[in-house]
């Protein structure tokens, strides 16, 4: 009686301990399988943390970096104005002089 096939009753309502233990052994599986996919559904979730993370890091070192380059484009547009004035031909002009002016 206690080797009767799993799902096969040795008297009404009674199974063989051949059936329990294929059941816990069922059991055990099943259970062994819920941990392993709990663990990696948290790696998962962890490896999407780190992904989001490195994501918004590297976000945030686009924004400085073009920051940065807008301030450098001003600073060469203020350059290029500086040395377009500075090259600009000078005009000269002519100083008036007058004789002082006599009273009397």
């Amino acid at each position: 009686m206690a080797e009767e096939s799993e799902d096969v009753q040795v008297e009404s309502g009674q199974y063989s301990s051949k059936h329990h233990a294929i059941k816990s052994a069922d059991s055990a599986a099943a259970s062994e399988n819920s941990r392993l996919g709990a663990e990696l559904a948290e790696s998962s979730a962890l490896a999407h943390k780190n992904a989001s993370q490195s994501s918004a890091e590297a976000s945030e070192a686009s924004r400085v970096a073009s920051n940065l380059s807008e301030s450098k484009s001003k600073t060469s547009e203020n350059n290029a104005k500086a040395s377009e004035i500075a090259s600009a031909p000078v005009k000269v002009l002519p100083l008036l002089v007058r004789s002082p002016l006599k009273i009397g």
